[in-house]
């Protein structure tokens, strides 16, 4: 019971322990999913989206908890996550999925770079570094060629 307690205080969430999982909001029933998922002790751990339903604290809290927890515990964590930043801020390695296959794998920096963000995301980017040197991705703008679109859409009707 000891290692329940720990992590829901680990994530913040000892309040929920008595409440029914239907009465919870999305993130709640988030935090609460990952909290089970943990107490179990994985070598292995899946998530897919695991921060979607949560609020930028949380979001950064889950993140830091699961990297933590990977280090400590010498655990893979997998996941999906459509945010570049926290792919840049908190992933070991990343593997970039582009039209149903793989398209490009490495570490973050060397991987999420400009020619890659607008080839599969179809976005003119900048890798930035803030003040304590974490990198960041700008979005400067879109590649899609709003004439084109324009006609695209004029065609179709």
């Amino acid at each position: 019971m000891d290692v329940v307690i720990r992590m829901l205080q680990a994530l913040g969430i000892q309040a929920l322990a008595d409440r029914e999982l239907a009465a919870l909001s999305g993130g709640q029933r988030q935090l609460v999913s990952i909290a089970q998922a943990l107490v179990r002790e994985p070598r292995v751990l899946l998530l897919d989206e695991p921060t979607s339903a949560l609020d930028l604290q949380n979001q950064f809290e889950v993140l830091d908890l699961l990297c933590q927890l990977a280090h400590e515990r010498s655990m893979c964590v997998i996941l999906a996550i459509h945010d570049i930043n926290h792919a840049l801020r908190f992933a070991d390695h990343v593997v970039v999925l582009h039209q149903g296959r793989v398209e490009a794998t490495g570490s973050p920096r060397e991987v999420l770079a400009p020619g890659l963000m607008q080839k599969v995301y179809g976005v003119m980017t900048r890798l930035e570094y803030c003040s304590q040197g974490y990198p960041f991705l700008v979005v400067d703008r879109s590649v899609r060629d709003r004439a084109e679109l324009s006609k695209a859409e004029e065609a179709a009707v």
